[in-house]
This record gives structure tokens, sequence and C-alpha cells, in this order.
């Protein structure tokens, strides 16, 4: 499974040592999975995929370590549609999400 979009963000309070984020993806991705067609033949492999939309909304905590660092711990939840395979669907993509996330720059 892969997946990537479009990331939007709010940081409140920017300046305080600690403060909170919302992070919003939009996007999109692909699922697959493998399978051999013969038990003791493996090179006959047989690939099955579907593409998906994803929204993946989160909540985080970020630190200012230095002028030029920022650490956060998030928390989020993957909703996805568009999965529709044999023993495979949007409920077993999307779900709870977290991160560790190590920001550098100017701030």
């Amino acid at each position: 499974m892969g997946y990537g979009g479009f990331t939007i963000g709010i940081t409140g309070g920017w300046n305080r040592l600690v403060h909170p984020t919302f992070t919003l993806l939009i996007g999109g991705g692909s699922v697959n999975y493998f399978y051999a067609d013969h038990p003791n033949y493996h090179y006959h492999e047989s690939v099955i995929s579907d593409e998906f939309f994803v929204l993946e909304p989160s909540l985080g905590i970020e630190m200012n370590i230095t002028t030029f660092m920022r650490t956060e711990l998030s928390a989020g939840y993957r909703m996805v549609s568009g999965v529709q395979m044999y023993h495979l669907d949007n409920n077993d993509i999307g779900g709870p999400t977290g991160g560790i996330l190590f920001k550098f720059g100017k701030f």
C-alpha cells in the first residue's frame, strides 16, 4: 500500500515552547497484493490492485527545540474510500494513525 497527497496545516501559538497543530492530508493511493497461482511455483505470481481516495486529519503537540528545529507527536485517523477487493475493504486500510515528526527550517 502507498498513498500521498496535499497536506495543509495550522499551528497555534507557534512562538510558545509547546503548542498545538492540526494537519489535513487529502490525496490518493493504491493497494496491491500478490498471490501464487500454484503453491510450489512462486514465479507465477498474480497481482490484484485497487486505487483509493484518502482523507487524514490529525492533531499534534509540537515543541520548539531550537530556533531551526521542532518536534511533534501526532495522532489522527485515515479515512479511505474506493477499496473493493476480495477480503479487503475501506475499513481494512483506514484507521488510527500516529507519528513522530522532526521539522527543520527557519520558523
